[in-house]
């Protein structure tokens, strides 16, 4: 299970898409020149150098997202299920024995996670993301030591709730 690190978002004040049209309109402006300029400087060295890059052509899904905008839901579910640090957007992943959780997929996951919150305007506080695995992902637990907040659950407590 990991939380998303707290991301700032720009244009949560009112007014907010009259700045992002007038920012727009400035970026096309800059974008080519930002771009000759990475060309002119980087351009020198025996580097691979693109410009417009496309991240994805296929559709990237989530396994499953669970919205609770109600707070006497999410309390409900805080208090009796196993997610008790559920927040209002909760990306639920599934891994099994046979679809092993790499490192890579690791940052495909969070990428998707991310791609919502840029697409839905939400703030990182808002939202979860739960990685349900089959084995037990060493690599990844390692090389993502500052992502993962562990949860642990007493016996008695976790008996109780069966």
């Amino acid at each position: 299970m990991t939380m998303i690190p707290n991301l700032q978002l720009l244009y949560e004040a009112e007014g907010c898409e009259e700045r992002s049209n007038q920012e727009s309109s400035e970026r096309e402006e800059i974008d080519p020149v930002f771009k000759d300029v990475l060309i002119f400087y980087l351009g020198q060295f025996n580097i691979l150098l693109q410009t417009q890059v496309e991240v994805s052509r296929l559709p990237r899904t989530m396994d499953a997202l669970v919205i609770v905008e109600q707070s006497d839901y999410l309390l409900k579910i805080r208090l009796e299920t196993p997610f008790g640090y559920f927040c209002v957007y909760n990306q639920v992943e599934f891994k099994g024995k046979n679809d092993r959780l790499t490192i890579f997929g690791y940052h495909l996951i969070l990428g998707r996670a991310h791609l919502y919150l840029g697409e839905k305007k939400i703030s990182a506080s808002e939202m979860t993301v739960t990685i349900i695995s089959a084995r037990k992902p060493i690599k990844v637990l390692r090389h993502c030591q500052n992502d993962v907040t562990k949860l642990f659950f007493k016996k008695e407590k976790f008996d109780q709730k069966k």
